[in-house]
């Protein structure tokens, strides 16, 4: 199953544009679940299997995700740029570009300006968003 998501994940990648050099694992364990996660630098997408999703379709999808956010240019995905908060405001002075905020990220701000005396500001800027900390 993994291999045929891979498979899948590659080739879609490729049809878009993008090659890709994807391993493979295999885990003997006691769920009966599989998944596959993809990235290149600070972008990444994934998905899970499940009964009677085809393992195509599960490597297919984790694909779209990585195009999605190659596609459109920011710095960082979606999923890490909640994961930047902290780290900006310990650091200061820092920015990133991101393709959406997330409720995540929304909601990492503001519990992050409640603790730490700072600001955050995210600025609009054609399709994209830069989320900037002072």
């Amino acid at each position: 199953m993994p291999l045929r998501q891979a498979e899948a994940a590659s080739a879609r990648l490729l049809g878009a544009g993008y090659s890709s050099r994807i391993e493979t694992q295999f885990f003997e364990d006691f769920s009966t679940g599989s998944g596959i996660t993809l990235w290149t630098g600070y972008i990444g997408g994934s998905a899970l299997g499940e009964r009677g999703l085809p393992a195509e379709k599960v490597g297919k999808r984790a694909a779209e995700e990585v195009i999605t956010e190659l596609r459109a240019g920011a710095s960082v995905d979606m999923h890490l740029a909640d994961q930047l908060i902290p780290y900006m405001a310990l650091a200061g002075n820092s920015s990133y570009t991101v393709r959406e905020i997330s409720l995540h990220a929304a909601t990492n701000i503001w519990v992050t300006e409640q603790f730490l005396d700072v600001k955050f500001r995210i600025e609009e800027k054609e399709d994209i968003f830069e989320v900037s900390v002072n």
